[in-house]
């Protein structure tokens, strides 16, 4: 059971909380977070474990005990500059790596994993980086053809007949930000691939006095363009009318060849049916890579 006391930490009041999930009754060190609200964490831990597992704390635990050097529960105390739940996170990673979600498409794993990669990649814990990485490149392939083959997955999971939306794989904005936070390249041209599709911006997310400037027919298809940085919204924007001059380009030269087929030329009924068909195929994908707005 946790237990609760008053203490002074850095000479700032605080409250120090043992972590119900990791404190080792025959751990040998104890790692406390950052504050938060006056609250502190405390971690009790197996030294040589952490030891074994990251050359930083191994470099940090190899320092001899200072005269000063504190204590907490009869054992030493490390002050870390990290978050509880992101170490609570990375913690339970380390010790139980099935702690990991493995599920593909599933909406939360970016939350999930983007305190464990950010300590990972701060403790030099290659193992952990690698497995999360590995995970985060199913969902956000290298690519197109898998990245097809997701969309046929997911399609199926949900029921879904045409593009995916919002409610089926985690914003694509989510993830530039956590690539970027945490050096994960690979996974970018997926997510800029599909957020260059993605129709509008959230309704919530939108200042009180635009709401009414920016409606849009479908709202479910939506994204939070705030969590791009202004050099990731404009590599969007270019990246889209790329795409936009590709895709204008091969319809252009599509159309053109039907109507200049021999049945086309020969049959006005059968030329018709066939813009009617291309115009279909354009207006779709067409608009869903067309409507973002410029803020």
């Amino acid at each position: 059971m946790a237990s609760l006391e008053s203490t002074n930490v850095d000479a700032t009041p605080v409250t120090i909380r043992n972590s119900k999930s990791i404190y080792l009754s025959d751990g040998d060190i104890v790692l406390f977070s950052l504050p938060k609200t006056n609250v502190v964490t405390a971690f009790k831990v197996d030294c040589v474990f952490l030891r074994r597992s990251s050359p930083v704390f191994e470099g940090m635990f190899m320092l001899p005990p200072s005269e000063d050097a504190e204590s907490y529960d009869n054992v030493p105390l490390v002050k870390l500059q990290d978050e509880a739940d992101h170490l609570t996170m990375f913690l339970k990673a380390l010790y139980d790596p099935r702690y990991i979600p493995r599920e593909k498409h599933n909406i939360n794993t970016i939350r999930a994993v983007e305190g464990i990669l950010l300590l990972a990649n701060k403790y030099q814990v290659d193992h952990l980086r690698e497995l999360i990485v590995g995970l985060l490149e199913q969902d956000w392939p290298t690519k197109l053809s898998h990245w097809d083959l997701n969309e046929m997955e997911i399609r199926a999971k949900k029921g879904l007949s045409e593009f995916i939306n919002e409610s089926s794989i985690p914003d694509p904005c989510e993830v530039i930000r956590l690539a970027r936070k945490c050096d994960v390249s690979s996974i970018l041209p997926a997510a800029f691939y599909h957020l260059s599709r993605i129709r509008g911006i959230s309704y919530r997310h939108l200042p009180e006095s635009l709401q009414e400037t920016f409606s849009y027919e479908d709202r479910e298809e939506t994204s939070d363009f705030s969590l791009l940085s202004v050099e990731d919204f404009c590599c969007l924007l270019v990246g889209r009318d790329a795409m936009l001059r590709i895709f204008k380009s091969y319809l252009d030269t599509a159309l053109l060849s039907a109507m200049n087929s021999n049945r086309c030329t020969s049959d006005p009924d059968e030329c018709s049916r066939v813009c009617t068909v291309y115009g279909t195929i354009c207006n779709k994908p067409y608009s869903n890579i067309t409507m973002i707005p410029c803020l």
